[in-house]
């Protein structure tokens, strides 16, 4: 009897420290999530909310003009973006130049030089992106030294995210004219692959109509 009662007690034994491995290890768990639910916003990059990521070859229409991203591209290396921007612009404020600003949702405002500024034509480059960047809000503005009380001029504001584009190098010390000359690139590039997508539709439409006359014809039979 007391070798039976022996052998009970230290299997009932090994069960309660089992039980008690198993509720540690579940609290552990229940503490771990606990901590990197209130905790991930410190070390994880935030992003924007409802935000609608400015496709490059789009345009964004305010303040009676027509702004496209011709391109957007990022230089992991130098930690630098470069966009190209067309303006087209039908007001008659006679405003046509302007003040940039790029602003990183977890570090801010970031520093943003105009490599080239014309009526119809910009190029920027932002500087010291951080690497663990999620989003950039571009936000094109008055400059300066237009006084806004006398124009009614709202911020056109593009975004852009590090899943949609490119990391690529950028070239530096272009000027003016070799810039024009890559947008020019960029645009026939672009009206390309338009074509190109518009004969798939087409070649696509081609089968469809087959395909319904076929089954017109069987129909008749």
């Amino acid at each position: 009897g007391n070798i039976t009662d022996k052998v009970v007690e230290e299997r009932n034994a090994k069960i309660k420290r089992s039980g008690n491995r198993l509720l540690v290890s579940i609290f552990i768990l229940f503490i771990g999530g606990y901590f990197f639910f209130f905790t991930s916003n410190a070390w994880m990059p935030p992003a924007y909310e409802d935000i609608q990521v400015t496709k490059i070859g789009s345009t964004v229409e305010k303040n009676d003009r027509r702004v496209a991203l011709l391109s957007l591209t990022w230089d992991q290396e130098t930690a630098k973006e470069e966009i190209i921007l067309d303006i087209t612009n039908g007001s008659a404020d006679g405003i046509d130049t302007y003040a940039f600003e790029a602003v990183d949702i977890n570090k801010g405002q970031l520093d943003v030089d105009v490599v080239c500024q014309a009526a119809d034509f910009v190029v920027l480059c932002i500087n010291d992106v951080p690497s663990r960047w999620t989003e950039i809000s571009l936000r094109i503005k008055l400059p300066e030294e237009i006084d806004p009380e006398g124009v009614t001029f709202d911020t056109i504001r593009m975004y852009t995210s590090k899943a949609a584009i490119e990391n690529v190098p950028i070239k530096e010390g272009l000027n003016e004219r070799a810039y024009r000359k890559m947008a020019c690139d960029i645009r026939i590039a672009g009206y390309n692959a338009q074509i190109d997508q518009h004969l798939v539709d087409i070649e696509s439409l081609k089968t469809t109509i087959s395909n319904a006359e076929k089954r017109i014809k069987e129909l008749e039979k």
